[in-house]
């Protein structure tokens, strides 16, 4: 674990509290699952554009000549990278969990 991981699941959260925030104030039930698939998401695609980069690199091929879906195979992401999107994940999918508990 590195400093990087903790800051991603904080910005995750922020962006997951920005959307709740906005969908609660249009009368949304359950808005805080709405906040936790944004902030998963973004981390998720950065994480994958990440991983199609470095692959790319490795190979010695462009990024358009490789297959999309090389980046999903999870064997060949670094452990850095699967906690940088673990951490987000997780924090999304536990506060979204807790907000109606504690509401």
């Amino acid at each position: 674990m590195n400093r990087t991981n903790f800051e991603h699941a904080l910005c995750a959260v922020l962006i997951m509290a920005a959307l709740w925030l906005a969908v609660f104030l249009l009368g949304v039930p359950s808005g805080q699952w709405v906040g936790a698939a944004a902030g998963i998401a973004f981390f998720a695609g950065r994480e994958f554009t990440q991983a199609q980069r470095t692959i790319a690199k490795a190979g010695g091929v462009t990024l358009t000549d490789l297959p999309w879906h090389r980046a999903l195979d999870l064997s060949r992401w670094s452990l850095d990278a699967l906690l940088d999107l673990l951490f987000p994940v997780v924090s999304c999918l536990a506060l979204a969990y807790l907000v109606p508990l504690l509401l």
